[in-house]
């Protein structure tokens, strides 16, 4: 299969490269955050989707780029699934993820694949796929049919969803949990407004397509949540459960959600001394105020259990430090 190199074939290797990468560790996280699996999935979708589209980019021929094309759609088909399932767990709503709901996920995704493959026979992907000349290479000028359409509605109005569950999810959150869900929006809006951009005809170059090149820059967003803001280490569901249990129990017994987080350290057994920092007088007579706040032991059980549903990921200490505590 001849080929030739176009410099626009480089940021779609470094894209997929990095997808790649990414997915790859979200695949091995999975047993610490549950949404890291849809984001795996997500990514290496991505990872195929640019691939694919810098061979088709850099082959020659007609026959050879729509073979290219058809490929690229096993990454593109189920991006918008993969990334509404992530954002629905990431946000702790899995649980209308149903059976029925996962199928009107699916079928439409298989659907759209299977009518790429048979497209000569119907024509509803693309009506007439065509050359465009640019520079040593050439780029494929599809024009396209219903089935096309009708999928880029139902990718986009998943996508809707999922942008908008990742803003609420950023607005309820605090401190990093916050972050998190900005970041990631941020993320997801890179690709969304490049494709966009595309459909408009907006493209500096006609006919190449800027978003599996966006992907370059969505991945180094979301590398940055991982890396630098936890994101596969720190899930916001369960910690947000504990901190509202903790508010909602504070409301009833007119105290601060601090003083009953320290209420119930306090209750955990005799030897339990809390030593929270503060730098600021009122903060410090809240704190001792605590000792004053008897919890029930319906109240305790609450706080228990919502602090049980928070996995703690890496060690406490050091592992020098570690091996000198409790002797």
């Amino acid at each position: 299969m001849p080929w030739v190199y176009t410099p626009y074939a480089v940021p779609l290797l470094i894209s997929a490269a990095v997808s790649a990468s990414l997915g790859l560790y979200a695949w091995r996280r999975r047993a610490v955050v549950p949404c890291a699996v849809p984001f795996a999935l997500f990514a290496l979708a991505s990872a195929e989707y640019a691939f694919g589209y810098a061979l088709e980019v850099m082959v020659l021929g007609l026959p050879a780029k729509v073979f290219w094309a058809k490929v690229e759609w096993l990454g593109i088909a189920p991006l918008a699934p993969f990334f509404l399932v992530f954002a629905l767990q990431y946000a702790g709503l899995g649980h209308l993820l149903s059976g029925r709901v996962r199928l009107l996920l699916g079928a439409p995704t298989a659907g759209i694949v299977l009518l790429v493959f048979t497209n000569e026979a119907h024509g509803l992907v693309w009506t007439r796929l065509a050359l465009q000349p640019m520079g040593s290479a050439s780029l494929l000028a599809p024009e396209r049919g219903l089935a096309f359409w009708a999928f880029s509605a139902f990718a986009y109005a998943l996508i809707l969803i999922s942008v908008g569950t990742f803003a609420l999810t950023a607005l309820r959150g605090h401190g990093l949990y916050r972050q998190q869900g900005l970041v990631l929006l941020a993320g997801m809006l890179v690709l969304v407004l490049s494709n966009l951009g595309y459909a408009a005809s907006l493209s500096p170059v006609p006919y190449l397509n800027p978003t599996p090149s966006a992907f370059a820059i969505s991945v180094a967003l979301f590398g940055y949540a991982i890396f630098r803001l936890r994101f596969l280490e720190l899930a916001p569901v369960a910690r947000e459960a504990l901190v509202e249990r903790l508010r909602e129990i504070a409301g009833r017994r007119g105290a601060t959600p601090a003083q009953i987080a320290l209420a119930w350290l306090l209750a955990r057994a005799s030897w339990i001394v809390p030593i929270p920092g503060t730098k600021r007088v009122e903060r410090l007579e809240e704190n001792v105020a605590a000792a004053a706040v008897e919890l029930t032991a319906a109240e305790l059980a609450e706080i228990t259990a919502a602090a049980d549903a928070v996995q703690i990921v890496g060690a406490r200490y050091p592992e020098a430090l570690d091996a000198m505590t409790n002797k």
